[in-house]
């Protein structure tokens, strides 16, 4: 693709259509600013949802109740969730019942039912209800931390096509303008 752009704005010069050819410049410049902004409200976002390392949670110590922030969690602990709570782990439900949205995880648009048995997972959060869950994974082991960890992967990939031309069409851009003009 890159190769093909970078051939159409060195024939829209040759024919002295360097108008076109930095139009051409100035979109793919334009997409990469895009896409960089993207990417960077994407890892914010992502952030945002692993901020349950962060959050307080109610951790059962001795048959009571502490409270914890979920980066203080250790598999096996034993935490109560309540209506508002996010889910800073991936679990089991011991006890209780609640509606979890799920949506951040799957899509799903409408809360799931939770109840002892199930599975939650971090990044999700309780609109109703009270469950005890037992904690199973936390941090990068939990599926969140899966998805943020290929999204980190994949995000620095570039095609070897893309990481020649265009470093060379900048270089070469000012002689190629001063094609633009008539002898």
């Amino acid at each position: 693709m890159e190769l093909l752009i970078c051939m159409a704005s060195l024939a829209s010069i040759i024919v002295r259509e360097s108008a076109t050819a930095l139009a051409v410049m100035y979109l793919i410049n334009l997409s990469e600013y895009l896409e960089d902004k993207t990417m960077e409200k994407t890892r914010k976002s992502i952030r945002s949802m692993l901020a349950g390392e962060k959050q307080m949670v109610w951790k059962v110590v001795d048959g009571r109740e502490k409270q914890v922030t979920g980066s203080e969690l250790v598999k096996d602990d034993l935490i109560i969730l309540r209506t508002g709570n996010g889910v800073p782990c991936d679990g089991v439900v011991i006890d209780g019942d609640a509606l979890l949205d799920e949506a951040s995880i799957t899509g799903e648009s409408l809360p799931v039912y939770k109840k002892a048995g199930d599975r939650v997972v971090a990044g999700t959060h309780a609109d109703m209800g009270e469950i005890t869950v037992r904690v199973e994974k936390i941090g990068d082991e939990t599926r969140m931390g899966s998805i943020i960890q290929i999204i980190e992967s994949e995000e620095g990939l570039e095609s070897e096509t893309m990481r020649t031309a265009f470093p060379t069409w900048r270089m070469g851009w000012p002689s190629l303008e001063s094609l633009r003009r008539p002898f």
